[in-house]
C-alpha cells in the first residue's frame, strides 16, 4: 500500500501520526488530571467524606454539646439558681438547633454516594428533631416555671433516651462515611493508576506506531533507491542492457519509468552504432528531441558514410 503513496503523503503521515498520538496522549492526560485535581470528582467525593464525619464528630450534627447544655440547665435547676446564672446554656440550645437542621438539610440534599449512609443519616436525624421537639415544648417550659422535678424527670425519661439513640446513629453514620472516604481514597488511587497505564500505553504505542511507520517508509524510499542506483553505476560503465522491476505509483516508481524509457533510448542508440559497424547504412537513426544529440550525431555520421560511400 505505501508504494503507492507518493513519498511526500508518506513523511506527511508518519508526522501526522505522532501529532495525533501526542494530541490523544495530551486529551488522556487532561481527563485524568481533571477527575484527580483539586476540585474535580474523586477529590469531591474525598472532602465530603471528611466533612460529614466533622459535621458528626462532634457538632454540629451530633447533638452531644446540646445535650451537656440540657444537663447543665437541669443542674442549676435543681440547685434553685437564678436564671441568670444558666442564660447562656439557654442562649445556646436555639443556636445549636438552627446550626443542626441548616446542616441536616445539607447532607439530606447531599449525601454521599454509600449503601445505608441516607438511611444511617435519617435514623440519626429523626431522634435528634423529636429530642429538638421536647426541649422546646416541655423542657424549657418547665425550666421557665422551676419545676425542678419536672425538669429532671423529662431530661431523665423523655431526652436522655432520643439521645442516646441519635449517638448510636451517629458511630454508624461515621461508619459508613469512613467506609466512603477509604473507598473514594481507594477509587482516586486506582484511577490515577490506570490513567498512568492508559498514559504509558498510549505513550509506547503511537512510538511504536511510529516506528513502524517509520521503518516502513524507509524501507519504501531505500530499496527502490538502492536498485536504481545500481542501475545507473552498470549503465555508466557501459552496460545497458538493465532491467528494472519497481512498480509504484509514487514518485520513485516514475523515476524508474523514467529509467526504463532511458535504458530503451540506450538500446536502441547501441543496436543502431552496431549496424552503422558492420557497414549497415541502412539504420534509420531518428534523434528523440532537439536535445538529442547523440540521436543526431548518430544521424549525422549515417548521412556522411552514405555520401562517401556513393
Amino acid at each position: 500500500m505505501l508504494n503507492n503513496l507518493k513519498v511526500g503523503t508518506k513523511l506527511y503521515l508518519l508526522i501526522g501520526t505522532l501529532i495525533g498520538g501526542l494530541v490523544l496522549y495530551a486529551a488522556v492526560a487532561y481527563y485524568s488530571l481533571t477527575q484527580v485535581e483539586i476540585g474535580g470528582p474523586l477529590y469531591a467525593d474525598i472532602v465530603d467524606g471528611q466533612s460529614l464525619v466533622a459535621d458528626v464528630v462532634p457538632p454540629p450534627a451530633y447533638l452531644l454539646e446540646a445535650y451537656y447544655n440540657i444537663v447543665e440547665i437541669e443542674g442549676h435547676v435543681v440547685r434553685g439558681v437564678p436564671q441568670s446564672e444558666y442564660q447562656d446554656h439557654l442562649d445556646a440550645l436555639p443556636r445549636l438547633q438552627e446550626e443542626f437542621e441548616a446542616r441536616a438539610q445539607y447532607w439530606t440534599q447531599n449525601t454521599p454516594d454509600e449503601p445505608g449512609l441516607a438511611e444511617a443519616l435519617q435514623a440519626m436525624h429523626e431522634p435528634a428533631e423529636q429530642m429538638y421537639k421536647i426541649v422546646n415544648t416541655r423542657f424549657l417550659p418547665a425550666v421557665m416555671t422551676g419545676d425542678a422535678a419536672e425538669v429532671s424527670r423529662i431530661r431523665l425519661e423523655e431526652i436522655e433516651p432520643l439521645f442516646f439513640e441519635h449517638r448510636d446513629g451517629i458511630d454508624e453514620v461515621v461508619t459508613l462515611a469512613q467506609a466512603h472516604l477509604t473507598r473514594s481514597e481507594a477509587e482516586s488511587d486506582q484511577q490515577v493508576m490506570t490513567a498512568t497505564i492508559v498514559q504509558l500505553a498510549l505513550a509506547g504505542g503511537v512510538l511504536l506506531i511510529g516506528l513502524v511507520f517509520g521503518v516502513l517508509i524507509v524501507r519504501s524510499i531505500r530499496g527502490p533507491i538502492d536498485q536504481l542506483k545500481g542501475v545507473a553505476e552498470r549503465i555508466a560503465i557501459g552496460d545497458v542492457n538493465q532491467t528494472i522491476s519497481l512498480q509504484s505509483k509514487d514518485e520513485l516508481g516514475q523515476l524508474a519509468g523514467s529509467f526504463r524509457s532511458m535504458i530503451v533510448y540506450l538500446k536502441d542508440m547501441a543496436g543502431a552504432a552496431d549496424q552503422i559497424a558492420t557497414g549497415d547504412l541502412t539504420v534509420d537513426v531518428k534523434p528523440r528531441s532537439e536535445g538529442d544529440q547523440l540521436g543526431k550525431s548518430l544521424h549525422a555520421m549515417v548521412d556522411n558514410l552514405r555520401s562517401l560511400a556513393e
